[in-house]
């Protein structure tokens, strides 16, 4: 697990975070993270934990993350954004914190 939360970091998620298909979890919640919501989660297909709440992201949260079906924890909050609407949960099968 990469547990960054509550270190105090700023500034952007680097898009080099992206190469990182094998992550499994990550927890940057707590900073002050700002920036677009990153785009390149749904190219973590093994991930299966994501906590980005207490940060200060905007933008367009990618429905793909919905799509990503070994997640079973994901924390999202504060995130400025144009109106969201929650796509199908079907193909996270494996959710179990919302």
């Amino acid at each position: 697990m990469s547990s960054l939360h509550y270190n105090h970091l700023t500034g952007s998620i680097p898009e080099s975070f992206g190469k990182l298909k094998y992550l499994t979890r990550l927890s940057i919640s707590g900073n002050n993270l700002a920036g677009p919501f990153p785009n390149f989660i749904k190219y973590w297909t093994s991930i299966n934990s994501l906590s980005f709440y207490g940060n200060n992201f905007w933008g367009y949260i990618p429905p793909e993350i919905f799509n990503l079906s070994s997640l079973s924890s994901l924390m999202i909050s504060d995130v400025e954004t144009s109106p969201f609407s929650f796509p199908s949960f079907a193909n996270i099968t494996s959710i179990e914190t919302l």
